[in-house]
């Protein structure tokens, strides 16, 4: 799975979703290019329950990869 952000998201922001993320049992590497901020996450978190964490959000996409 990977999230994807605005490449100006404030660092609050990227912090929080991190921190959901890990607490949802994935750990999360973020990479921060000119178009865009990519968090890629790996583990044994649940991948309806992440989606469910941030369908909501407009300001994050989350994007399975198989």
């Amino acid at each position: 799975m990977i999230l994807i952000l605005s490449h100006d998201s404030p660092q609050a922001t990227l912090d929080d979703v991190v921190r959901e993320c890990e607490r949802l049992g994935w750990r999360a590497t973020v990479s921060r290019g000119e178009e865009q901020t990519v968090v890629s996450l790996e583990g044994s978190g649940d991948p309806e329950k992440l989606d469910e964490c941030f369908r909501d959000r407009a300001d994050v996409d989350v994007v399975p990869i198989l």
